[in-house]
């Protein structure tokens, strides 16, 4: 049986991917070949990404029929909603401090294909889905301390 394993995203020793539309792990190594560990199952998830320090996963999943983002440990265990946005979000990074995800959205509707960066936190107690624009270029180096070469206006169109 072939496996078509899609989006990895390596942190350390490990590897997270999507397969058979769940997010799946492995261990890296050289000596032995290991088992890959189903860490989902609502057989709905992409585009998964490690956090920084390594312990969780964020993942974007259509369970909900509207694509959103969620967290899972890396060992595995309940998903937890991130965003509760009615439009599909994209998942795009976390911040470097793992306290937040960035994702791309278009909530706002400023007009048909028109998308914006969201800085959303990841690990608070209230309702999912809070979330703060991503307003000017300055903002996203501050969150993302990315080194950007082009001029870009106000608004960042995904």
């Amino acid at each position: 049986m072939t496996a078509y394993l899609q989006n990895p995203h390596v942190c350390g020793d490990h590897v997270a991917f999507i397969c058979e539309n769940d997010v799946w792990t492995v261990t890296r190594s050289v000596k032995a070949v290991q088992s890959a560990t189903r860490v989902t199952n609502d057989h709905c998830a992409s585009n998964c990404l490690f956090s920084p320090d390594g312990e969780w996963i964020a993942y974007t999943s259509k369970v909900t029929d509207v694509e959103q983002v969620y967290v899972v440990p890396r060992l595995g265990g309940r998903p937890q909603q991130v965003t509760n946005i009615p439009s599909k979000c994209t998942l795009v990074a976390w911040t470097l401090d793992g306290s937040a995800v960035v994702v791309c959205t278009d909530a706002r509707e400023y007009a048909p294909g028109f998308e914006e960066l969201y800085h959303v936190p990841v690990f608070v107690t209230a309702e999912p889905g809070t979330f703060h624009v991503l307003s000017d270029i300055t903002s996203l180096k501050r969150l993302l301390n990315l080194q950007w070469s082009l001029k870009l206006s106000d608004r960042i169109n995904c």
